[in-house]
Parts: C-alpha cells; structure tokens; sequence
C-alpha cells in the first residue's frame, strides 16, 4: 500500500486510519514546502505522522526506501527531488522553481549543500549554505527566488521574479525586498521589475528594448478582445510565441486572425518563437534593432472607432 503523502505532510493521528483515503483539501492560495516533497520525506516527520512502528512496517515492505540518512522516499518520489536529497542537499535555485512552476531557464540541476564536493558532478550546479536542518526537500519558492538573484545575472533573476509575481506564488512587496539585497551591480537590470510578465520571454524582450531607449510596455488591451504581450512605441505588437499556446492549427488561426486585425488598425506584429528569443537571440537582436532604427514603432495606429466594424472570426475553423 503505497505511502499517503498529503496525509503525512499535514500531520495527524498515528495508526491505520492514516491510510484511509483522504478527503481533498481545498487548493491552497500559495504552496509551500510541504507541498512540493514530491515523496521524498524527513524521517521525523514520517514519524510524528505514523509513528515508530508503522515507519519501520512501510519499510520492511518496501513502501518506503531510504535515500540517505534522516531521509526517505515512496513510489512518487520526484527523481530530481531524491538525487538532490541523495547528494546531501535540498533541491535549490532554479531547479526548485521549476518544481514550483516558476519560469526558470536552463535544465541543470541546482541543489543547496552544506559543503561542495571534492570532484565537479556532470550536470549539477551546487550551491554552499550555511549549516541548515532543511525541513523540506524543495526549498521553498522565496528562499530558490533568493539564490537565483544572489547565484545567477540579473536578467535570468528577474525573469524568475516576475513569473513568480505572475503566478501569485509571491506579492510585489516581498519580491521588492528580495530585489534590493542583491548586488548593487545587479540593481540597474533589477530595478526594472515589472509584475505584467507572464514569462521570461516577454521579460527577455521588454530588458532589450528599454536598454535600446525604446519605450515598451506589457500586456496592452488594443482593442476590447485583443491584448499584446508587448507595444513598442506607439504601433509595433511583439508576441513572444509559446509552444504550449500557440502550437496548434486552432491556435495559429486564432493567430493569424488577430494579426489581421490589428494590420487593419495600423499596427506592425512581430511574432517571434521561444527559440528565436533564447536559441538565435544574437540574430534576433540584430534583426529587432534593425527595425527600431527606421522608427516605425513611432507611427500612430488608427483609433478603432474610425474603422468601423472590426471582423467578427467564427470561433473555430478547418486549417
């Protein structure tokens, strides 16, 4: 019988009626720690949830594996959470915040250890920390968000940051705060925080133009039914392309009809891919400079009420 997580990280009676199923909780308005475990536990709090006994039975059948000492897993245990636990640490940094849905580059795996290892291990990025007890396996999402901006440039931090802020996990005021412990080298990318990002594209794109002068600004309503990721100057639309929402026929139509739209009111759209921003972004900023320079981003747009009508698009139709 497999190991009732939920019921152990939010404590209880000890005995059988711990593996009862659980009621579902109601969703939580920001995670934490206990809530992203992801299977891998403390051995004391396994113990305050189940007991001595009842630890050591889920043992002896296998239900419970120890990955070092003080430390154990179920069958759910996320891997990236138990090599991190196994090495000695916690699941940190940017790692972390992928596990909280945060928008975090890169795929290395980031884990907090008391003491760096006598050999560089392919693939990790380790972190030193002061002798902590880690209740959790994950840190939690302020503390990962604290060792992006102290560990990593100022652009990956506030890419983060901003996610962070757009996904609720953080309030403005606390990220604030975050951001101005940094490093006074950092403060000039950092000071530029603004909570409209919803993704470290749009943050990447709107640090370019404003470090070009240009005058950017996020999650702009153009018309009733049409909001831009970003308006540069007066008339230019630039959409930072998701594979997860932009991927589909249904969606490059939805797309395509959008941009009609807006071609119709005197906008210039630039979509531009994930790779395109993170893959080819030397290429991409020569070509984005190139158009600031013929400063059509200038060039009033027409008001919608001196168009007429807008087209009404049926809401689906065959690629």
């Amino acid at each position: 019988m497999p190991v009732d997580g939920a019921a152990i990280l939010a404590g209880g009676t000890q005995g059988p009626d711990m593996f009862r199923p659980a009621a579902p909780r109601p969703p939580l308005e920001r995670p934490t720690a206990e809530d992203t475990d992801r299977g891998v536990f403390r051995r004391s709090r396994l113990v305050a949830a189940l007991g001595e006994v009842e630890v050591k039975s889920l043992v002896r059948r296998g239900e419970l594996r120890r990955v070092r000492h003080g430390w154990y897993a179920d069958a759910t245990a996320d891997p990236a959470v138990e090599r991190a636990v196994r090495l000695g640490g916690q699941l940190s940094c940017l790692s972390a915040l992928r596990l909280h849905g945060v928008w975090a580059v890169g795929s290395a795996l980031h884990v907090a250890r008391r003491r760096q290892p006598r050999e560089a291990l392919s693939g990790l990025v380790l972190h030193s920390v002061p002798a902590l007890a880690w209740a959790s396996a994950v840190a939690p999402v302020i503390e990962a968000l604290a060792q992006v901006i102290r560990h990593h440039d100022p652009e990956t931090a506030l890419m983060s940051c901003e996610s962070a802020v757009n996904l609720g996990l953080l309030g403005a005021v606390e990220v604030d705060t975050l951001l101005a412990r940094a490093q006074q080298w950092k403060q000039p990318i950092l000071q530029r925080f603004d909570p409209l990002a919803e993704s470290g594209s749009e943050t990447r794109l709107r640090l370019f133009f404003r470090g070009r002068g240009a005058p950017v600004r996020a999650q702009v309503h153009l018309t009733p039914s049409i909001r831009s990721d970003l308006l540069v100057g007066c008339s230019w639309v630039i959409e930072a392309d998701s594979r997860q929402h932009h991927g589909s026929p249904a969606d490059r139509m939805r797309d395509l009809e959008r941009d009609l739209t807006l071609a119709r009111l005197g906008y210039r759209v630039t979509r531009l891919s994930y790779d395109q921003i993170f893959c080819t972004w030397q290429d991409t900023r020569r070509v984005l400079s190139g158009i600031l320079r013929t400063r059509q981003h200038r060039r009033l747009p027409i008001p919608v009420d001196m168009v007429g009508e807008l087209p009404k698009f049926p809401a689906s139709r065959p690629w």
